[in-house]
């Protein structure tokens, strides 16, 4: 008799930078698994790690998947981003930032994230503060990041470049620094 075994399961924001360094391949799997036993236990928030092969491919699930990024003074962090399949590229390269959400992990744990999506002005501007403080530098010092997956892990659109906080305001781009 085979029994199935639960994976670890996890909600979007419980996921952890050590959770990128054990598993640097996070699915999404309300979808993937709706046919194993664990899947009233999901929703669209949760992910659990990625046991098959690499590279991954975005067309077959949502991933998060491990990436470095570089700010502009040339400090590191880890982080992740969704890789996303070359025909859903944007001819605005920075609307790219909407499917891809880049996401680092600061020193306290906690992620920044730089796709606001369409949130109103004042919140806007308290996310700024809150992400300036959480990186501990000046958008000098932050901005424009540059961002890449690990080589291998997943294909398609897997690196860019974040120019600051971006947001849609009346269907138009608008960056934050």
């Amino acid at each position: 008799m085979h029994i199935n075994k639960e994976p670890l399961l996890k909600q979007f924001g419980e996921l952890t930078k050590q959770d990128f360094d054990v598993n640097p391949i996070w699915v999404q799997c309300h979808i993937i698994d709706y046919n194993e036993p664990w899947y009233d236990d999901t929703d669209e928030e949760t992910f659990r790690p990625w046991t098959k092969g690499t590279p991954v491919q975005p067309s077959n699930a949502m991933f998060l998947v491990k990436s470095e990024f570089t700010l502009a003074d040339g400090t590191k962090h880890e982080g992740f981003i969704t890789p996303q399949q070359p025909e859903q590229k944007n001819n605005e390269p920075y609307l790219d930032l909407s499917i891809l959400q880049p996401y680092i992990f600061v020193e306290d744990g906690n992620k920044v994230g730089f796709w606001l999506g369409c949130m109103p002005p004042n919140v806007i501007e308290t996310v700024k503060k809150d992400n300036y403080s959480l990186i501990g530098k000046s958008p000098e010092d932050i901005f424009p990041i540059v961002f890449k997956i690990q080589n291998g892990l997943a294909t398609g659109i897997v690196d860019g470049n974040i120019p600051g906080l971006c947001s849609l305001e009346n269907r138009q781009l608008v960056v934050e620094v």
